[in-house]
């Protein structure tokens, strides 16, 4: 079984929104999309490829409504995900969308094409 994304396989220098980034990546169970979430200040990285789009809303007090919706498809996350462990993503899924380069150094190694 592939291991899933956890905060220290991520290069932290690409986010920066508080200064004190604790981070969460994830993926939606509907459509696939893959997010960042900080839990230090609530941002969430809804674009992977833009890093500086922050456009998703975030409930950041009310436990019994969902915590936010994927901007994609809408699927609502529930407020508790990271209690709960939820929405993890395999390590291959990450790199095959495309954002290996978002990795931490060693953490992954990126086949060359030939």
């Amino acid at each position: 079984m592939d291991r899933v994304v956890e905060e220290l396989d991520l290069e932290f220098a690409h986010f920066r929104c508080c200064g004190d980034e604790d981070l969460y990546p994830l993926g939606c169970p509907a459509c696939g999309r893959l997010m960042v979430f900080c839990y230090e200040c609530e941002t969430l990285y809804d674009n992977l490829s833009d890093l500086g789009h922050h456009g998703t809303t975030v409930n950041h007090s009310d436990t019994n409504a969902p915590a936010f919706s994927c901007p994609q498809c809408k699927q609502a996350f529930k407020y508790f995900f990271m209690r709960d462990g939820l929405y993890k993503v395999p390590m291959t899924q990450w790199v095959e969308a495309g954002y290996g380069h978002l990795l931490a150094k060693g953490v992954w190694d990126i086949p060359t094409k030939s």
